[in-house]
């Protein structure tokens, strides 16, 4: 396989999706249902399709075929003939669970138990789905607010007094005991929870110019009564503005609360919950994860390099860039990536390689194998491209 082709991406139509967000961004007719992220990848649960000659299949399947041709010898050799990485566009309407990711021990070591439970993988109640790690990457195309990393102690406790004394484990949080002091809200009953929540309501009612007093007004309307309304008091609360990129580790504890952004990860939809959803939650699974230590959010320097800013040095199984082509200007590969997609969210241009030429424009996405051995972008376009690094 050596030549550029089509990519058919998947829609997954999560009930906090936004029911027009990714189809403006593509040029697209909304479906009328809400549609939460479009799934780039080769990922089991959702694979793209590549159409070749007017026919479709799966992505894993072309890989299977031929992995030198797309994957390219580097990549095929260091992830198993396996596509290393899954895109995303992920529009949120309504935040998101409180999560965390396994890194990859405990990733294998989470799949193996409960494959050796019997749990089937599609069900409710499975936390581990695959064996790998789920470092991530979120870029803002819209102002995109997120819930990431445990605040300092005493940052803490000094909101916990400004919005009625409704976090449990005080004592834990004078000490700096973040594991306790988390353990303690992952465990407390319902009720006491829900007590908290409407104490903390009343103070909220209050501040509303205040973004934690009206983050916490907002999750209440699509939570009532669920603790991780609580959260903005414990984790750090961020705006990122359209540009701007945040790396989320594994054991990292965070949520996505509003916006439109693409998305990147190693290929992996293990998701571990802690509130703020009606999913299974599986709390000591959750707290086994979870880095319990102060941390600010890991925003991304941006790399640029002419027509390309690049969002580099984030995991060994991506990279992500926005390539900006104007009249008179081009993108060209200059290195061997390996095999890359490509998404283009503005305009159009023209891509062009040693066996050709195609006109690539909004809401195309397509797959560079590595066979290719790079390509000459030109036009008036935005193109997101995700490769190996």
């Amino acid at each position: 396989m050596n030549e550029i082709v089509d990519l058919h991406a998947p829609i997954q139509r999560y009930a906090w999706g936004s029911p027009t967000a990714i189809a403006d961004l593509l040029g697209k007719t909304p479906s009328g249902e809400p549609e939460a992220e479009l799934w780039m990848g080769e990922h089991p649960k959702a694979p793209a399709e590549v159409e070749i000659d007017g026919m479709r299949a799966p992505l894993h399947a072309v890989i299977d075929r031929a992995p030198e041709s797309v994957l390219g010898s580097r990549v095929r050799e260091r992830f198993g003939g396996r596509l290393p990485f899954l895109l995303k566009v992920l529009a949120a309407g309504q935040p998101l669970s409180i999560q965390a990711h396994p890194d990859l021990d405990q990733a294998r070591a989470g799949f193996a138990r409960e494959e050796a439970a019997g749990i089937a993988r599609d069900a409710p109640e499975r936390g581990f789905r695959d064996q790998n790690h789920k470092p991530e990457v979120i870029y803002a195309l819209t102002p995109f607010w997120v819930l990431c990393g445990f605040r300092e102690p005493a940052e803490i406790l000094a909101l916990t007094e400004r919005f009625g004394d409704s976090l449990p484990a005080r004592e834990a949080l004078e000490d700096g005991d973040l594991d306790t002091f988390f353990r303690a809200f992952l465990d407390q009953p319902r009720a006491e929870a829900h007590e908290r929540v409407e104490r903390a309501l009343q103070h909220a009612g209050g501040q509303l110019d205040d973004p934690v007093g009206r983050w916490l007004t907002h999750l209440a309307t699509h939570h009532p009564g669920d603790a991780g309304v609580l959260a903005p008091l414990f984790m750090h609360l961020r705006r990122l503005d359209p540009g701007e990129a945040l790396f989320t580790g594994p054991g990292v504890l965070h949520a996505y609360l509003g916006g439109l952004g693409i998305e990147i990860m190693a290929s992996s939809d293990n998701v571990l919950r802690g509130g703020l959803t009606v999913k299974h939650v599986d709390r000591e699974a959750l707290a086994s994860v979870v880095r319990t230590e102060s941390s600010a959010p890991d925003l991304l320097d941006a790399e640029r390099r002419a027509t390309e800013t690049r969002f580099a040095g984030m995991a060994d199984e991506f990279t992500l860039s926005r390539i900006d082509v104007a009249p008179g200007e081009s993108f060209e590969t200059v290195e061997d990536p390996g095999v890359e997609i490509l998404l283009v969210t503005e305009g159009a241009a023209r891509l062009a390689t040693t066996r050709g030429q195609r006109r690539v424009s909004r809401g195309d996405i397509v797959l560079v194998p590595a066979a290719v051995a790079g390509y000459r972008l030109d036009g008036d376009a935005t193109v997101f491209r995700a490769a190996v690094p």
